[in-house]
């Protein structure tokens, strides 16, 4: 029989010693890169983990916040009502001149702090999907001219006076729509406030037309315009594209990103364009249904 000897042993290893090198190094780099792998693998999924807690903590502050400022939006609400009932008696029933003048600035100061808590209240329900969209049959002829009445006053009693013109394209049967009117009311509003209140001379036109199944609306100022690089502020929720401490516009800016989700709650669009110096139109569209289905 033949047998293996320590030379021929010996002489196979330093034939082959590099290959056999190269496998030893390349057994231990896998080793390596498995080893490695795995604990990747175990970062990631912890990672992972961490993450969607984070999200869900986020997520669940984020509905208690919105829910808190409902709350507390609805229990400021019920004082300060009764603030106003009692300014406006104090205001019909004072005799006292200065009584009564003191009376209508705590009614004034109260009614425009309901309308920051009613912003707030809107935006809480918004952010926590709880607005819900009230449909109903309505003249938007009527609901303009009604609009048109209240804000004219305001545009004339202006340090310089600023033409109000309203432009329906429908009679009143074409004008019937099946939608919210308090909420188109509101987003109308939001619109022609900030229209006067950054118009200080020449005029605002607002009105509407149908386009397809939408009916457009507008508002359109030469008021002082928005520069390019702020068109993101217009519809960020408390900006303002004038910030700062000593702003002469004042607001909450909430308006226009409620009108904003307004409009796409009720199935619509909104956008705009504007020129420094020029003027700012808005549009926004209503799905055009004139009753019920």
């Amino acid at each position: 029989m033949a047998s293996t000897s320590p030379e021929s042993s010996a002489s196979f290893f330093d034939q082959y010693r590099i290959e056999l090198y190269i496998i030893i190094i390349a057994l231990i780099i896998q080793f390596i890169l498995i080893f490695l792998l795995l604990v990747n693998h175990r970062i990631l999924k912890n990672t992972q983990a961490d993450l969607v807690a984070a999200k869900e903590r986020a997520e669940e502050a984020d509905l208690l916040k919105s829910r808190f400022l409902a709350n507390m939006s609805h229990e400021l609400r019920t004082p300060l009502n009764g603030i106003l009932g009692f300014s406006q008696l104090i205001i019909s029933s004072s005799l006292d001149e200065k009584c009564s003048h003191y009376a209508s600035l705590i009614k004034k100061s109260g009614g425009q702090l309901l309308l920051i808590i009613d912003d707030i209240l809107d935006i809480s329900k918004i952010e926590a999907d709880q607005l819900v969209i009230h449909k109903e049959q309505f003249n938007v002829n009527e609901m303009l001219d009604d609009i048109y009445s209240l804000f004219q006053i305001q545009f004339e009693s202006k340090e310089e006076p600023v033409e109000l013109i309203l432009v329906k394209s429908l009679d009143d049967d074409g004008g019937m729509l099946y939608s919210d009117e308090h909420r188109l009311r509101q987003i109308l509003n939001n619109l022609l406030g900030n229209s006067m209140k950054f118009t200080e001379r020449g005029k605002v036109e607002f009105g509407y037309n149908i386009k397809d199944d939408f009916m457009m609306f507008y508002v359109s100022d030469t008021g002082i315009g928005i520069p390019d690089d702020h068109y993101e502020c217009v519809f960020g929720r408390f900006r303002q594209v004038h910030d700062g401490s000593t702003r002469k516009y004042k607001g909450t800016g909430l308006g226009m990103p409620i009108s904003k989700s307004l409009t796409e709650l009720m199935g619509g669009f909104m956008s705009f364009e504007s020129e420094v110096g020029v003027g700012t139109t808005f549009y926004f569209s209503i799905p055009y249904v004139q009753e019920s289905e």
